[in-house]
């Protein structure tokens, strides 16, 4: 099958005009891992996404030559009903016409059955790319992970936010100031 019929569902929804139901990205950043930026971002639902493209990006350290689902078809381990389960359309501001999009946490789930396939010796050379790319994500997010929980258990996170706002409001003062 492609990924066209995989996602199908989404697809139909996403032209079936009913925008009210269509979650709508109300942040949009770029995420970089490894000197490599993905677009990523948060829905008004307040999930974390990815579009079907930048996710392939991702797990590909920035390639788009390939499907999403052709990609994760040479994991043994990976069932494609998870990917296919996962799958929703979404709006971006400014763009005509819907994204396919993932939850974020997916990525875990896929680097997760990369990383144990590699274990279990289910992988084939060609596939040590994709590996690297999971151990290096993996990494990355354990890192980023432990400083954020360290932040929230001392009550760093908090301050963060407040300074942040502080050099806000500064920034603001002083252009008034200026303008003035």
């Amino acid at each position: 099958m492609t990924s066209e019929h995989h996602n199908q569902p989404a697809l139909e929804s996403a032209h079936s005009g009913d925008d009210a139901v269509i979650p709508s990205s109300i942040f949009r950043g770029k995420l970089k891992i490894n000197g490599i930026a993905y677009e990523c971002h948060v829905l008004n639902d307040f999930r974390r996404a990815f579009s079907s493209k930048e996710l392939t990006r991702l797990l590909t350290a920035g390639e788009q030559s390939v499907d999403l689902l052709a990609l994760l078809e040479v994991n043994p381990l990976i069932n494609n009903a998870l990917v296919e389960s996962n799958a929703f359309t979404f709006k971006i501001t400014g763009m005509k016409q819907h994204e396919i999009g993932y939850d974020a946490l997916i990525v875990i789930e896929i680097l997760e059955k990369y990383l144990e396939a590699w274990e279990r010796d289910l992988l084939s050379r060609a596939n040590c790319k994709s590996v690297d790319q999971a151990i290096s994500i993996a990494r990355t997010c354990l890192r980023v992970g432990l400083m954020a929980m360290i932040d929230d258990a001392t009550g760093f996170l908090a301050h963060k936010t407040n300074q942040t706002m502080y050099v806000k409001m500064e920034a603001l003062k002083m252009l008034t100031i200026a303008k003035g």
